[in-house]
């Protein structure tokens, strides 16, 4: 934004400040959603940070032209908490996101918004119509993945334990090169252009060392396009493993050269994508080992691997976290809306 547009979205946000409902004498809450270009104020200011805040589906640092007014839409359930953040911080009082009892006490007709209670993130019901319409798109994609999303979910919990062993299974064909993917679960929470380059060569490297070191030497002497063609070369191969771990090493090379956080970002979202489907065929395939054990191994409690484990619980959340990644696709292609709006409360100190 520029310097008049700036001024006129820290008057609007001013305007809202002075005009919360008071909830009780400790609390007030807002009776409508934190803007595109209030939010955008929070973004700017974090970006010279060299974070980045914005919705996944975004193809931009800033919101499309004209909609400066409207509703913030698509934020993730921890950017809206650290928009709360950054707003206590710039203001005198304490704001957070309201709980679903305030939220029930003082409810919207349009969007729904995220809620937090007791450190877990929620979003109200939505509306019966809307709901129909983002599952019915959803149909629409080919996929062999059953359609079992929680729309209302405010996070995905994976284990990483089982995870790592799936996605071992799923692009090693066994589970004893699992130490190389340690790296995959942090790359969901870098929010840095600099940090998400360099977890993405780690991880090059890493899995590279295991399965041919001369890609691992080509990234460490940044003769990047060698590495290219070493890793297009497993691609090619017949061999459905090489396959794989070929199409991991493309994308994560990918996101350690480039120029923009923007592009960075967006194989990233690709990549977790390819990931959830390795990590489906990983835990499909966990789950038949565990089904092939002899009644006496059974009997005598007897395992895969040395801890216990919910495969269906797992599934569903590779599931939800498949159909997320999706949804935001849907998202960036205009064809789906999003959803999940900011509405905050005020705590006096």
């Amino acid at each position: 934004m520029d310097e008049k547009q700036k001024l006129a979205a820290k008057v609007l946000l001013h305007r809202r400040l002075k005009n919360l409902q008071r909830i009780d004498e400790y609390r007030d809450i807002d009776l409508e959603f934190i803007t595109f270009a209030e939010y955008q104020l929070f973004l700017d200011d974090k970006r010279t940070e060299g974070k980045y805040y914005q919705p996944d589906h975004w193809i931009d640092y800033t919101f499309p032209k004209g909609m400066a007014r409207e509703p913030i839409v698509g934020v993730r359930a921890t950017n809206a908490e650290e928009f709360c953040k950054w707003l206590s911080n710039s203001n005198s009082g304490n704001y957070r996101l309201p709980t679903p009892s305030e939220f029930d006490e003082y409810p919207t007709d349009s969007l729904t918004t995220w809620c937090k209670k007791e450190d877990i993130f929620s979003m109200k019901e939505l509306k019966k119509e809307k709901k129909d319409l983002i599952l019915k798109e959803l149909e629409n994609i080919s996929t062999d993945f059953p359609l079992f999303i929680n729309l209302n979910s405010g996070h995905v919990n994976v284990f990483v334990r089982p995870f790592i062993f799936a996605i071992s299974f799923a692009i090693f064909g066994t589970h004893v090169h699992g130490h190389a993917l340690l790296g995959i679960f942090n790359l969901a929470n870098v929010f840095g252009f600099a940090d998400l380059r360099a977890l993405a060569y780690k991880l090059v490297c890493d899995i590279a060392c295991v399965v041919d070191k001369n890609i691992c030497d080509a990234m460490k002497e940044k003769n990047y396009q060698r590495a290219k063609k070493l890793i297009k070369c497993m691609q090619d191969e017949s061999d459905i493993f090489k396959q794989r771990q070929g199409d991991l090493l493309s994308q994560l090379s990918i996101i350690t050269t480039s120029e923009t956080y923007l592009k960075a970002y967006k194989v990233w979202q690709e990549y977790s994508v390819k990931l959830t489907e390795y990590a489906w065929i990983g835990y499909c395939k966990l789950e038949q080992e565990e089904q092939q054990l002899s009644w006496w191994q059974r009997i005598r409690g007897h395992k895969i691997y040395d801890y216990d484990y919910d495969y269906n619980k797992e599934k569903q959340a590779i599931l939800n976290l498949y159909w997320w990644l999706q949804i935001t696709i849907l998202r960036e292609q205009g064809k789906l809306p999003a959803w999940e709006g900011i509405r905050i409360v005020r705590e006096r100190k």
